[in-house]
């Protein structure tokens, strides 16, 4: 009796799992993971059953279907359309706490990944986001259809015709080093630096090489030469506008696979994330 007692004692400190009913996870929103020298981690949207798992430091994010909708902003055929067009695929977990613009501190976040898949579609691996709507976030960083490490980012412009920004694309740079998606581990390093006015520099380490970096930096409101498609032809219109820039509120941190089209890809990681003052 005493060994039996000790092995249900032991059980639940050698892996982790959910709670679920009906194939939905139970208040997995709500679900808090206290990592070792991190912050408070919670699974962003929702998951299926068997979509997100940890065992030790070992985390398995499979391609599980989207469950986040634009409920918040769209309604009706807009609303249709807008959930049809999102990332089919997202399991991932996002910082709990909500870091202001004005920080002014680095972040270290370090991963042993190992993907697998079939598809070259790409797969947003990391990223920073202030919760805007439709626009690329400030930071994501990818692994793209050539299967190389890429920075995606945009700039989100007030629309004076509509509540939803306009999106100016303003980083893509790419890293010349192939990553394989047959389970070969690589080691994903970045260092994010905040300046306190809500731009930061980010370096992208490959295997402790420098493989990519960039700079996010929101610019000055004022006049600038914007091109637009006329509306049902091929022709490009271009005119002087006033941009009025819009401005991040809050930063969270999320990792995990996120893409368009990717179906069977699974990723593991063995993941740390500190803040450096």
């Amino acid at each position: 009796m005493k060994t039996f007692l000790t092995l249900l004692l032991l059980i639940p400190s050698l892996s982790w799992g959910l709670t679920f009913k009906d194939g939905k996870q139970v208040d997995d929103k709500e679900t808090v993971f206290q990592i070792e020298g991190s912050f408070d981690w919670k699974i962003d949207c929702g998951v299926d059953e068997g979509e997100i798992s940890k065992e030790g430091n070992l985390w398995t994010f499979k391609a599980g279907k989207n469950q986040c909708t634009g409920e918040k902003w769209y309604t009706g055929e807009e609303l249709r359309i807008h959930d049809a067009n999102m990332a089919k695929i997202r399991t991932e977990i996002r910082t709990v706490k909500e870091f202001s613009p004005k920080i002014n501190n680095t972040f270290k976040f370090e991963s042993f990944i190992k993907i697998n898949s079939t598809d070259r579609e790409p797969i947003k691996i990391f990223q920073i986001h202030d919760r805007r709507a439709d626009c690329a976030p400030p930071l994501m960083i990818v692994l793209n259809q050539w299967n190389r490490l890429s920075w995606w980012s945009d700039y989100a412009i007030k629309n004076k015709n509509s509540e939803f920004p306009d999106c100016e694309e303003v980083l893509f740079n790419q890293g010349k080093t192939t990553i394989y998606r047959n389970g070969k581990e690589f080691k994903l390093t970045l260092n994010i630096k905040f300046d306190g006015k809500g731009n930061f520099d980010t370096e992208v380490f490959l295997d402790d090489k420098l493989e990519i970096s960039g700079r996010y930096e929101i610019p000055k409101d004022g006049k600038k030469k914007r091109c637009k498609m006329k509306k049902n032809t091929n022709s490009l219109v271009c005119k002087d506008e006033r941009v009025n820039y819009l401005r991040s509120k809050k930063f969270i941190f999320k990792h995990g696979i996120y893409s368009n089209n990717s179906t069977d890809t699974i990723m593991e990681s063995q993941w740390s994330f500190k803040e450096i003052k």
